[in-house]
């Protein structure tokens, strides 16, 4: 019963030890911090190097489901973003390059975008 314990233990620590290397090397390889946050379907993104500085003037790509550039722009001198969610897509890539070379990079899904408020293009409060 002690031996089954002791490698029980040892499988947990392994498999924390290998989870924290595979976050650490995606670091490495994206250092840039990416956020983004949604009104209705407009997403507005946020880049910040690791000193917490935002990325001015940054390049910014999104990809589409089937890996195909949808956005190639560059950030404000804020370091932001803003666009609307395009219809008919599941899940959004984008990757944020700074003036370095350094990139960050994050997933944006369609069920992470809610509506807040009903605007005046929905008008589903007309219809109930």
């Amino acid at each position: 019963m002690r031996k089954i314990s002791y490698l029980l233990i040892a499988c947990g620590l392994s498999f924390i030890v290998a989870g924290c290397s595979h976050i650490e090397k995606m670091h490495a390889k994206y250092p840039l911090a990416v956020y983004f946050s949604s009104i209705n379907d407009y997403i507005t993104v946020r880049a910040y190097s690791q000193e917490g500085s935002p990325i001015a003037r940054g390049n910014i790509k999104v990809f589409n489901d089937f890996d195909r550039v949808i956005i190639d722009e560059s950030l404000s001198d804020r370091g932001i973003y803003r666009f609307r969610y395009p219809i008919n897509t599941v899940k959004l890539t984008v990757i944020i390059t700074d003036n370095e070379g350094k990139q960050g990079k994050r997933y944006i899904e369609k069920e992470d975008i809610r509506p807040v408020y009903p605007d005046r293009y929905s008008q589903w409060w007309l219809n109930q």
